[in-house]
Order: structure tokens, then C-alpha cells, then sequence
């Protein structure tokens, strides 16, 4: 069966964040690309991304992986149905990636707890006002300070991490050993890793 991948991208998503694992992805399998408005999403840098798929249509088993980039993610916050969906995507046992303000949107669908994340909302990283209006989201989440955290089939990232982030996914889905990721790792960061 061919691996598949979703990406969401809703308005306010910043697609740069998951294009490096798009690109990963894309070479083992097949990657869709959904709106929750099922409208073309124009990225903050004007680029317009169609969408593959209907996001009524979807048939969440139909996939392995599902992504959610960061941005500006208000616009799905209070979203049941988006909650619901992720749900879904976590009891199918796909991996889940959130980077950046996916993780909040993540933890906003309440599949964080018990596992061990990063994110960006933290004093080190956000305004104080960010802090605590996100502060809730995290309860039961054990936070960890890197780029980069795998558990549980969730993976999250630091927005800077998003090279590390597509790779983890690839290994998630057992597409890339240890070794292929320490090695293309290397190549991307020219030897620091």
C-alpha cells in the first residue's frame, strides 16, 4: 500500500514550515494537500497552493500521516470539526505532525496529553501574553526543550526545526533508518549534526 500523507493548510498557515517534509514525503508516496474552506490557500509569501482534496471527502484511514503547519492558526482554533478531525487522525493511528502553532492546534484537539512534546509557547521563545493565553493547551503535555520531539507517533517541532521535523515524520513512517536521517541531516546542516 502506498504511504499517503495529508497536509492542512488553513487560512493563516505558514506552508514553508511543512514543505521540506512535503518534499520527503512525496518521494515514497503520495501527499494531499486539504483546506477546511476547500479554497486555494495563499501562503503569507503570496504563493497560492491548491488543494488535493475536499475536506469533506477525506477518509482520514485512507492516509498514514497527517500534517499541520504553524502560522497565524485563529482562523481553526475554536474549530470543533478541525478538533475532531484530529481525533480521528490520532485513534487511526496515523503519525500527526504539528510544528510551530500546529502543536498548539494539536493540543487544542487534546491528543498532548501523556506525551512528550516541544513547542514555541514557552517564556524562552513567546510573550508573556502568549504564554498564558496558551498555558491551558498544555496541560498533560510533557513539554521538552529541542527542536524536534517523537512520541507516540506525534511529532512536534520547533518552527526553526522544520528540516529535522520532515525528517522525523519519514522516520516515523519507517521510510528513512536512523542512519539515512543522521546522514541527510549532516548534508542539510553541513556537518553540525
Amino acid at each position: 500500500m502506498t504511504k499517503r500523507t495529508l497536509v492542512l493548510l488553513y487560512p493563516g498557515a505558514i506552508s514553508y514550515e511543512v514543505m521540506y517534509a512535503i518534499e520527503c514525503l512525496g518521494a515514497y508516496g503520495k501527499v494531499d494537500i486539504s483546506t477546511p474552506d476547500n479554497q486555494k490557500h495563499t501562503d503569507s509569501s503570496g504563493l497560492r497552493i491548491c488543494p488535493t482534496v475536499n475536506f469533506e471527502d477525506i477518509c482520514i484511514t485512507d492516509y498514514q500521516a497527517l500534517l499541520i503547519p504553524g502560522g497565524n492558526p485563529d482562523s481553526i482554533m475554536g474549530s470543533d470539526q478541525i478538533a475532531s478531525f484530529i481525533q480521528k487522525a490520532h485513534e487511526s493511528s496515523l503519525v500527526i505532525g504539528g510544528i510551530c502553532a500546529g502543536v498548539l492546534v494539536l493540543a487544542r484537539a487534546g491528543i498532548l496529553k501523556g506525551v512528550k512534546i516541544t513547542h514555541n509557547y514557552t517564556e524562552k521563545y513567546a510573550p508573556e501574553s502568549s504564554v498564558q493565553l496558551t498555558r491551558p493547551y498544555w496541560e498533560g503535555a510533557i513539554y521538552e526543550e529541542s527542536l524536534v520531539q517523537v512520541d507516540k507517533r506525534i511529532v512536534t517541532a520547533m518552527p526553526n526545526g522544520y528540516i529535522d521535523f520532515g525528517l522525523a515524520v519519514a522516520e516515523a513512517l519507517e521510510l528513512l533508518d536512523r542512519k539515512q536521517k543522521q546522514f541527510i541531516l549532516s548534508y542539510h546542516k553541513q556537518g553540525t549534526h
